[in-house]
């Protein structure tokens, strides 16, 4: 199997790379900058460099000679609606066009989107595929734009939604490690706020599944850890029992989040908010649930998911010591 992968140089796309070469696909990654894949990675595989959106003559060479395309570039940050919809939307679509015009006979495109593109849950009810897509975010309208230009396509697609992954390079979940390590824990108070998870070794099996197993033409899977939902503090205290220490409940009040949103919105009217600290980001921590079921997945293609949060943990808690991010 040869596999054209987008985002091969961030966090999933680190130990996708590897997980595919463990099962002897060959692999041509598009990347923008090769310095930011491990020279072990980068000797394994054909690289690209290119972004989406210039996808030149080089690229579409590439697209040529492929069978799968497994799309994970996105656009997770941003101060306008366009930072994201360039990247997820307009840069989805620039792929897709390159590769129906080049002729490529891929047997399946795969676009690895999340759960803000559906919206948030309700309080113990998590979302399945049948449930509609009522995204709050720009993060979230433009993921479910980029998975809608699929429906353009020639070739069979799979739409992967991921809740909050976390593993091996992942720096945002790391974040919440650090704070366990100087015994603090953040709780928001007015909600009881719900999360699905998954480790990124069960996100790379998922994946590997629809390249393997899948059959149907069309598709949209959400995957989680096996437990549909967990409850943020007791995740924290997971985080703690992992690393072995103790923690004090730092409270955050729930308007706390509603003004910083205001706050964040205006200052990015002027360009001066901070990147990743977004009121985007913010309206969507305001949410009481984002979680999802992993049924259909499970039912269609065999999905079990191996690495049950404590163990997931263990790992990830393991890796970032080994690695020195702890």
């Amino acid at each position: 199997m040869h596999v054209f992968l987008t985002g091969a140089s961030g966090f999933i796309g680190k130990n996708l790379i590897t997980y595919l070469l463990d099962r002897k696909c060959q692999l041509t990654c598009l990347v923008r900058d090769p310095q930011r894949l491990p020279e072990e990675l980068r000797s394994e595989a054909t690289l690209v460099v290119a972004d989406l959106f210039t996808l030149g003559q080089e690229v579409i060479q590439a697209l040529s000679q492929v069978d799968t395309i497994v799309h994970l570039a996105g656009q997770p940050w941003g101060h306008s609606y366009h930072d994201f919809d360039q990247v997820n939307r307009a840069g989805t679509a620039n792929l897709v066009q390159a590769a129906t015009t080049c002729g490529a006979a891929v047997q399946r495109f795969i676009y690895v989107s999340t759960i803000a593109a559906a919206g948030p849950a309700l309080i113990g009810k998590p979302l399945t595929e049948d449930s509609a897509a009522r995204p709050i975010s720009w993060y979230g309208q433009s993921k479910l734009a980029g998975e809608q230009t699929l429906a353009a396509t020639t070739f069979p697609w799979t739409v992967l939604r991921l809740p909050t992954v976390y593993g091996p390079y992942d720096q945002d979940v790391q974040r919440f490690f650090k704070l366990t390590k100087y015994h603090l824990s953040p709780r928001l108070q007015g909600n009881r706020p719900e999360i699905s998870l998954i480790h990124v070794l069960d996100v790379c099996q998922a994946i590997w599944l629809i390249l393997s197993k899948e059959q149907r033409p069309i598709a949209t899977y959400f995957v989680n850890d096996g437990e549909a939902i967990h409850q943020f503090k007791d995740t924290l205290a997971m985080v703690a029992k992992t690393i072995g220490t103790w923690t004090v409940p730092i409270p955050i009040p729930a308007g706390f989040l509603w003004a910083g949103e205001q706050i964040l919105a205006l200052g990015q009217r002027v360009n001066v908010a901070p990147r990743r600290l977004t009121s985007d980001k913010l309206r969507e921590l305001r949410q009481p649930a984002w979680t999802c079921a992993s049924d259909l997945i499970s039912r269609n293609l065999g999905y079990q998911p191996t690495m049950p949060l404590p163990k997931g943990l263990e790992h990830t808690f393991a890796w970032y010591r080994k690695a020195g991010w702890l």
